[in-house]
Formats: structure tokens, sequence, C-alpha cells
């Protein structure tokens, strides 16, 4: 991943998380943006479904790493750019709070969600990163492009999120 711009998801790799939208954030970029590229780290009940999917569909610009000890998360955060936030939309979800953003934020990383509510809420107060409304992977993508041709609004994000989570 040396050279690239890297958005990670990191956790769960379940049936609430929605990561199929991952796989077509990967595809709408892998021609236009090869100097993207998505890093899963985490293991689940959708981990084989995803990595057959990648594999069928030759993306080459998405990495799935499997579960990682936590001594590695803190490199593997540094060598990222932007932390993805995913669950499938849902009412229940409103109230859920992935604690992967607080990391995501305490380490300076940028924040890009789809979790309506109060994750919603925390990152917009924070300035720590982007929502976007859940199941649009094409706002996701636009998203990811923009952030990457701004690099002072990553630094403002990232800024912002780790004085928020102090």
């Amino acid at each position: 991943l040396h050279g690239k711009f890297v958005v990670t998801y990191l956790g769960t790799v379940g049936h609430a998380h929605g990561l199929g939208s991952m796989l077509e954030i990967a595809h709408n970029l892998q021609t236009p943006h090869p100097d993207i590229s998505l890093l899963v780290v985490g293991t689940g009940a959708e981990e084989k479904a995803i990595l057959k999917t990648a594999s069928d569909q030759g993306l080459k610009n998405i990495s799935i790493l499997g579960q990682k000890p936590r001594s590695e998360l803190p490199d593997i955060l540094a060598a990222s750019d932007i932390g993805l936030a995913l669950l499938r939309p849902s009412e229940v979800f409103k109230t859920a709070v992935p604690t992967k953003i607080y990391e995501y934020m305490a380490t300076g990383l940028p924040v890009l969600t789809n979790v309506a509510g109060e994750t919603t809420r925390i990152i917009t107060e924070s300035k720590a990163g982007i929502a976007i409304p859940a199941g649009d992977a094409s706002a996701l993508t636009s998203q990811i492009i923009e952030l990457q041709r701004d690099s002072s609004q990553l630094e403002s994000m990232s800024t912002a999120g780790t004085a928020y989570a102090r």
C-alpha cells in the first residue's frame, strides 16, 4: 500500500456492517483512481463472501487482512488516510455508535461514515469527518475522491478528531 491513499475499515465483517458497499466503492475506483486502496482489517460472517466477490470481480484495490493482533492496529491506522465506519441502513442503528470512530479520532484519522443518528451527530459535532446517507456507495466513493484531493480538509478533520477524542 506504499504510495497509495488508503481507506481503512477496522472491525467486525458481519451482516450488519454492509461491507458489500466497499466492494462497490472498490469497483468504482479501480480504473479511474488506481492510487486509492481499500483495506479491511477484521473477521466475521461476511469475510469469505467479500473475499470471494472481490476475487471474482478482479478487484485489485481492496485488501482483506482478516483479524490482526491489537498491537498491530496503531501501525495499520498510521498507514491509513481515512477510517470507515459502516452499518447497513436501519432504524435500530440510529442509536448505535461504532467504537471504531473513537479509535480513528484518537489516532488522528478522519472518519467517513454512513451511520445515521448518534454517530452522524458525533462526527458532525466534532468536525472529525463526514457523514454520508446510509446505503449510498456512490456518495462514499465521491467523498473519498474529494478527500484525497483536499489534504487541508483531511488535516483539519484529523486535528479536530484528535482534540474531540481527548
